[in-house]
Formats: structure tokens, C-alpha cells, sequence
């Protein structure tokens, strides 16, 4: 039988109704573009948050670790330390922001004025949620606790283990956050120009550059808050992060800044004319491949949505069963790499470069497919210490779309697997991108 999701039905539909909404009433909005994402940000967040603890009472779940049949108790000493530990979490973070020149270029401005604009009041609602999670906690021992006390020269027995696993996951959350914040600031801000060029009047090139926008707009959107949004109060905290040096490798290789180097010196597998200029004079065909195309990428961005509050790479934040989880492993991957033969026809090279240069394109185009077939790799071995995700696999092996797929079962997930009871990250990111033209 397929695991209960980790996400509802409800708090999804109430997420895409809230950004739904916020886009469609700031389309003539004067704010600056990064306002603009913070409204959409909150416009979905709120409504989410608000089902998933009125509704289905996440709050009261067994994973986050919260006591509520014992009176809430506070102890000063320890919250004190974890603020300490908060503080030193964030000096960390704020490090590479502050010396990699990365992080200094224009493409940057949109997080660090996001940034400047929300951090304060981030910083401001800290201190009451340490103090009140603390005082719920089952283990209040936790990450910042630990990170405290190393700071106060006094760690605790045990200390590299939780350490390190707060370590990695705050990695994951200041490496991504920018890029999807980022992200989430263009796609909004294309989508309102490609709705404005729709309404000039109709064509499917205009329609395409438009539903591409709007799907990506969703994805980024829930990309952002799930990066955002690691709170134990609504059971999307970190509960591991890709303990291996291989599982990070293949996942970052796939984002800014290493794709760039990555595309241009090994991975190009671009030498032909785009899909649309292709099939330009076959309008029929061209429509065909391009509705295709966006099917594909409906269904990778459905793969995100399905997350909720709990998208991000590289770690484990609850076992998501439903949406296209329910139907496949790894959804995103598998429309996302249909997709891109789709899109970058490397075959068609043949017109404008000889035949030894097509095979070429598709040989590179196969290299980046085996790059998330390893990510896949990466995140079910993770994923497997979960007895929930070990549950789920078991289904989809028997019900799943591609059951019939003997290699598209692991064989560790047959039996019995890792002891520990929880791992795992999340399909599915924003990698390199592929626009129509």
C-alpha cells in the first residue's frame, strides 16, 4: 500500500490558490520586482502554514519532535545557548556571502535586496520560536544547542555527529535559497511580460513563452519557501542531509555557478538550430512538439508543487507520495530529461553541422541524463534509511509506471535496508534551464 504523503492535497491547493491570487493582483503593480516576489512568497506561504496546522494539525505529528502532553517548560541557560548557536549558524553562512566575489555580482542583487528587506523580521520572529520550540522539544538537544556550546568551548559528548548534520543542512539552505530566490524574481517578472505580449494578440510561440513562464513561476515559487520554510513547528524541518561527498557533488554540478563552467567546457550539447526555429515551417508539428514540451514541464513543475512547505535537494523533509510521486520515482527527472531531447534536438545538428556532430550532441545529452541518473542514485540511497520511503519504493516497484523496468528497482530496496530510520533529500531543483529560443 502507497505511504501517506508527507504534503496535503489541501495545503498544495491552498498554496497554488494564495500565489495564484497574488500574481493575478500585482499584475499592474508598481513594486519592484523583488517586492513582488516577497508578496507572492507570503501569499502562498500563509495560506499553507495556515491548513497545515488547523486542518491536518502537522504541529501535533510524531516527526517533529514536540511534547504536547507535558506542560511547556523553558530554560533560559538553554535557549541562551541556542541563540549563541544561532547567531555563530548565521556569522557562518553570512562568511561566504561576504568573501567569495560570487556572491558580489549583479546577479546577486535580487537575494541581497529580498534579503535586507525580510532578514529583519526573520531576525526579529527567531527569538520567540527558539524559545518556544525549546520548550516543546522532546530532545532539546539539538543542532544550535550543540553549535552553542562549541562556541562556549564546551561541547557536549556526541557533538560532531549533530553538528555536522546541521552543518550540511544549513549548506544546502545558503546555497539554493539565493539561487531560487533569484529565480523566482525573473520567472514573476517574465511572466508578466509574456502576459502582457499574449494579450496583444495570439499566436503559439507567444502562448508557449507564456505557460513555460507560468510553470516555472510555480516551481521557483515553491522552490524559494521550501528552502525558506525548514521549521520543526510545521514538520518541514531537516530531518538528514546527504551525509556523502558524491550525492553533493552530482546535485551541485547540476546549479550556478558550476553549471556554467560545466556546459561550456564539458557538457555543450548544443550545435543545432533550437526546437521551434526546427519546425518553424510546419505549424501542426510545431505546435505538437511544443504542447509536448509543456506537458513535460507541467508535470516537472507538479513534482515541486507536491512538496509544499518541504522542497529541497539534498535532504530528507518527509516522504512525498502523492502527485506524480504517486504514479513514478522520480518524477521531475524523468520529464525534465524527456523533455530536453525534446528541446534541444541534438539530433537536428545534421542541418547545420555534419552527422559526427549530431552523435556528438547526443552522446553529451546522454551524459547530462546519466548526471541525474546518478542524482536519482544518490537520493534513493539516502532516502532509503526510511522505513516510510522503504514503503513507498515497494509500491512503486509493483504499481509504479515503469514496474515493468527491472533496473528501475534497487535491489536494497527489496530487503531489508539501512538500520537508521530516517534519510533522505527530495527530488528535484532548479537546474540549468532551456528557454524556446
Amino acid at each position: 500500500m502507497r505511504p501517506p504523503s508527507a504534503t496535503s492535497s489541501g495545503t498544495i491547493i491552498a498554496g497554488l490558490c494564495g500565489l495564484l491570487i497574488a500574481i493575478v493582483a500585482m499584475r499592474y503593480s508598481s513594486l519592484a520586482a523583488e517586492y513582488r516576489t516577497l508578496v507572492a512568497l507570503a501569499a502562498a506561504a500563509l495560506p499553507m502554514i495556515t491548513v497545515d496546522l488547523y486542518w491536518y494539525r502537522v504541529h501535533r505529528r510524531d516527526t517533529t519532535g514536540l511534547v504536547w502532553d507535558q506542560p511547556w517548560q523553558i530554560s533560559p541557560a538553554r535557549v541562551a545557548t541556542k541563540l549563541l548557536g544561532a547567531a555563530a549558524t548565521l556569522a557562518a553562512v553570512a562568511a561566504p556571502y561576504i568573501v567569495l566575489r560570487e556572491y558580489a555580482q549583479p546577479f546577486y542583487r535580487p537575494y541581497w535586496s529580498i534579503v535586507t528587506t525580510a532578514g529583519p523580521w526573520i531576525a526579529a520572529a527567531l527569538i520567540p520560536y527558539v524559545i518556544w520550540v525549546d520548550g516543546r522539544q522532546r530532545d532539546p538537544k539539538d543542532g544550535l544547542w550543540h553549535v552553542g556550546r562549541l562556541v562556549l568551548g564546551a561541547p557536549e559528548p556526541g557533538w560532531r555527529a549533530v553538528v555536522s548534520e546541521h552543518a550540511r543542512g544549513w549548506a544546502i539552505k545558503a546555497f539554493f535559497l539565493p539561487l531560487m530566490s533569484i529565480y523566482a524574481t525573473s520567472e514573476l517578472d517574465q511572466l508578466y511580460i509574456k502576459g502582457f505580449a499574449l494579450q496583444e494578440g495570439f499566436t503559439y510561440v507567444k502562448f508557449y513563452e507564456f505557460a513555460w513562464s507560468l510553470i516555472f513561476t510555480f516551481d521557483v515559487m515553491f522552490g524559494t519557501l521550501g528552502y525558506a520554510l525548514s521549521l520543526r513547528a510545521i514538520d518541514s524541518h531537516i530531518r538528514s542531509a546527504e551525509p556523502t561527498p558524491f550525492g553533493w557533488i552530482v546535485t551541485v554540478i547540476c546549479y550556478q555557478p558550476f553549471w556554467g563552467f560545466m556546459f561550456a567546457s564539458y557538457l555543450n550539447h548544443v550545435a543545432g538550430p533550437a526546437w521551434s526555429a526546427w519546425l518553424s515551417d510546419q505549424p501542426v508539428l510545431h505546435a505538437l512538439w511544443g504542447s509536448t514540451i509543456l506537458l513535460l514541464m507541467t508535470i516537472y513543475g507538479w513534482a515541486t508543487v507536491s512538496f509544499g512547505c518541504r522542497f529541497s535537494n539534498l535532504t530528507h523533509r518527509g516522504i512525498i507520495t502523492a502527485g506524480p510521486y504517486r504514479f513514478t520515482k522520480h518524477p521531475a527527472y524523468v520529464s525534465k530529461n524527456l523533455a530536453y531531447w525534446l528541446i534541444y534536438v541534438p539530433w537536428a545538428a545534421t542541418a547545420s553541422a555534419s552527422f559526427g556532430e549530431a552523435v556528438r550532441c547526443c552522446l553529451l545529452l546522454l551524459c547530462v541524463n546519466g548526471i541525474y541518473v546518478l542524482r536519482a542514485w544518490t537520493e534513493e540511497r539516502h532516502l532509503s534509511r526510511d522505513p516510510v520511503y522503504r514503503q513507498y519504493a515497494s509500491f512503486i516497484d509493483r504499481q509504479g509506471l515503469f514496474h515493468w523496468l527491472q533496473w528501475w528497482r534497487l535491489p536494497r530496496l527489496d530487503g531489508e535496508a539501512a538500520p537508521r530510520p530516517a534519510a533522505a533529500p527530495v527530488p528535484h531543483g532548479r537546474r540549468h534551464r532551456a528557454s524556446h529560443t
